[in-house]
């Protein structure tokens, strides 16, 4: 029976070498950055703008509201933004936003609200970034 030599001059493949190894603290550290990215992000942008107005409108919350809408909005303007908003949220309408027109400051929004039963309804929501901070615009949204 032959046996196998070791040669010493040639690498021993059972262990890695230390240059070898992969660290793992370079993905760590990339994956803390994405998060904490992702996570400041959030809320920014018209489509988190056009968000945050409709969960304010389903959890009732004014102030919430108020937040999520330009300070010059009419409050019949804001009233019937309300209105249909809660009542498309009471019949169970999913919404999507289909298309937007971008500038750096001003975004409209084709959105589709579908009722469980399919039937679409579209709306065209404005939303405008003043200060770094794009809030929706009723007064254009609903202009007439």
């Amino acid at each position: 029976m032959k046996t196998q030599e070791s040669n010493p001059s040639s690498p021993d493949i059972t262990t890695k070498s230390k240059e070898f190894q992969p660290s793992i603290w370079p993905a760590v550290i990339l994956s803390a950055i994405c998060l904490v990215t992702f996570a400041a992000l959030r809320d920014y942008g018209p489509e988190s703008a056009l968000r945050r107005f409709h969960e304010a409108v389903r959890d009732g919350d004014a102030a919430a509201i108020n937040l999520a809408v330009g300070p010059d909005v009419s409050q019949a303007k804001l009233d019937f933004a309300r209105a249909q908003v809660w009542n498309l949220i009471q019949q169970g309408a999913r919404y999507r936003i289909l298309k937007m027109d971008r500038t750096p400051t001003r975004v409209g929004a084709e959105v589709v609200y579908t009722l469980p039963n399919g039937y679409p309804i579209n709306f065209y929501w404005i939303m405008k970034k003043e200060r770094r901070v794009w809030r929706v615009d009723l007064n254009e949204s609903f202009r007439g």
